[in-house]
């Protein structure tokens, strides 16, 4: 549906409230303005198309997000323990070593869409 579409037919159903409002007022005088304004906070018609319209314009936003840049980061850290023992068979010696180790990475990706 198109906007010109949406702004014929809100105009329609304005007029058409209007129409509504000064019909049912009898004596009652209100200005053109008072009369619209009325009308546009009590359609349910003017109301489901104005929540509709805010429906669409979310999208606008939710599609745009897409070409935001987006970041990540990830960790690791970690501790670990080596115990080796040699023999030596010859010099007939037993060589035991440990080691303590505390391995930690760090790497981060930030993305740019260029093309979608």
């Amino acid at each position: 549906m198109s906007f010109a579409h949406i702004s014929v037919r809100f105009a329609r159903n304005a007029l058409a409230g209007a129409a509504a409002s000064l019909l049912a007022a009898g004596a009652n005088a209100q200005s053109i303005e008072e009369t619209l304004a009325s009308a546009y906070r009590t359609n349910p018609l003017l109301q489901a198309e104005r929540a509709r319209q805010r429906a669409t314009d979310e999208t606008i936003a939710q599609a745009l997000s897409n070409w935001r840049p987006s970041v990540s980061v990830s960790s690791d850290i970690g501790r670990a323990k080596d115990w080796n023992a040699t023999t030596d068979t010859v010099r007939k010696t037993v060589t035991e070593t440990e080691r303590l180790r505390s391995p930690a990475t760090v790497s981060g990706v930030v993305r740019q869409p260029i093309y979608r």
